[in-house]
């Protein structure tokens, strides 16, 4: 037996390792909590035997992006290139974009980044 997540509550509960670790990673348990039919994330100490699988596709996702783009991804912005914006960063709330003057070089596009890891957005 080993800890689970209902994937909808939350609330943690023991589970059989096959009941978390099917071939088709779907199969559905019952949550006494919520009483919903859903799949339940493993948790537990030692070998992550999902990680591999997570961190393959952090790779195949951001394969190809300089800083900018992927931490843009990681706060959950989609980043667009814009010729002649007056200012080099604006982010439109509303619609989760970043928008960055087009062209700016490496070292721009990287200051950009470290600028995303600190920035307060301000409401106007």
């Amino acid at each position: 037996m080993i800890p689970a997540l209902c994937c909808v509550c939350g609330t943690r509960r023991e589970v059989s390792r096959q009941a978390v670790r099917s071939a088709d990673r779907t199969r559905r348990l019952k949550c006494g909590t919520c009483g919903v039919m859903t799949v339940h994330a493993a948790v537990f100490g030692g070998e992550d035997w999902r990680e591999g699988e997570n961190l393959a596709a952090r790779v195949a996702e951001t394969d190809g992006d300089d800083e900018l783009a992927s931490t843009a991804r990681r706060f959950g912005m989609q980043l667009v290139e814009v010729p002649d914006l007056r200012d080099p960063l604006v982010y439109v709330a509303s619609h989760r974009l970043l928008l960055v003057r087009a062209g700016m070089s490496g070292a721009c596009r990287d200051a950009a980044a470290a600028h995303l890891l600190v920035w307060k957005p301000q409401r106007h």
